[in-house]
């Protein structure tokens, strides 16, 4: 057996863990989170290196990972809809508005929802959570996830399935939030973004319909003092870059693009700059107003997707 899957409490943050038996390698996840990645440590040549924001506690978790959504599944939709407010097939619909100091919803509701695990193997690294979401304010559909989660040598995989049980058309869209964090303020770290079009948005960062180009991180470039709250359209092969020069440390975020796809990527630095937020998403915000990248799943109809965070060992 190469790896060990076992339950895991944390200061009180109940987690469960997929470890490396021969590399040292593991993640730890939170099923009553909504299947959030806490720790993420992952190995170049044989040296250990956690890449992920985490919480070593409950306390530390609540007050810290849940209000960054730190590592949590964004779903039916990913970032914001503006003004809470969204139509769909000729009904209005209103959601909470749960953006801190804004009046929007953010990030759907699956961050919040216990999921269950399920099928884990030992063998391969890999197990799966599951959960059947009955619906939420302002999104009375239901709607089953399965998050299924691969650890392997220098890479975690997370491949999402979604299946629409509502008996009727419905509007979706998903995405993950992982920070990437080394130890090393981000100003000193270098980003290479697969994309260069970006949404202007107004200040509650919702878009306002006009596209733009920016190609300063096209190529490696220092994050520097750079503050970013933005949404990318993200080209082939979808693969973001993060570089840390005081480690000599490359890390790979490869998203599945594609019709339906992880066609968007969100990039948010935080006001400790500490981390970065690298989201990889089916839409862009407010997708559920004005159409981009939305998806509407009929009667049945399933949707499957992965992304993955690696270290190169180069």
């Amino acid at each position: 057996m190469s790896f060990q899957i076992e339950d895991k409490l944390m200061d009180g943050l109940d987690v469960v863990e997929i470890k490396n038996l021969q590399t040292g390698e593991y993640v730890n996840i939170v099923p009553r989170y909504g299947g959030a990645i806490n720790e993420v440590v992952l190995k170049k040549n044989n040296d250990l290196h956690p890449i992920h924001k985490a919480a070593k506690s409950l306390d530390a978790f609540n007050a810290v990972s849940i209000p960054l959504y730190a590592g949590t599944f964004l779903a039916p939709f990913p970032n914001r809809v503006a003004n809470g407010r969204y139509e769909f097939n000729g009904t209005t619909y209103l959601l909470d508005h749960t953006d801190p100091g804004l009046p929007n919803a953010l990030h759907g509701f699956l961050y919040k929802t216990p999921f269950k695990v399920s099928s884990p193997d030992q063998e391969a690294g890999r197990l799966a959570l599951e959960c059947s979401f009955h619906g939420d304010i302002g999104y009375p559909f239901k709607v089953f996830f399965r998050n299924t989660y691969q650890l392997s040598e220098n890479e975690l995989r997370i491949r999402s399935y979604a299946c629409n049980e509502s008996g009727t058309k419905i509007p979706f869209g998903m995405g993950w939030h992982p920070y990437i964090a080394t130890g090393t303020p981000i100003d000193k770290l270098q980003l290479k973004i697969p994309g260069e079009k970006t949404f202007e948005q107004d200040t509650q960062y919702i878009p306002i319909g006009t596209i733009k180009n920016n190609p300063k991180f096209r190529e490696y470039a220092a994050i520097s003092n750079d503050f970013m709250n933005d949404c990318y359209q993200v080209n082939k092969p979808g693969r973001t870059s993060l570089y840390d020069p005081d480690k000599d440390l490359e890390i790979f975020i490869d998203q599945q693009t594609g019709p339906g796809g992880y066609n968007y990527c969100m990039y948010f630095t935080p006001p400790d700059r500490d981390c970065l937020a690298i989201e990889p998403m089916t839409a862009a915000p407010d997708a559920f107003n004005n159409g981009h990248g939305l998806i509407t799943l009929a009667e049945g109809e399933a949707i499957e997707l992965a992304f993955s965070l690696r270290i190169n060992e180069r």
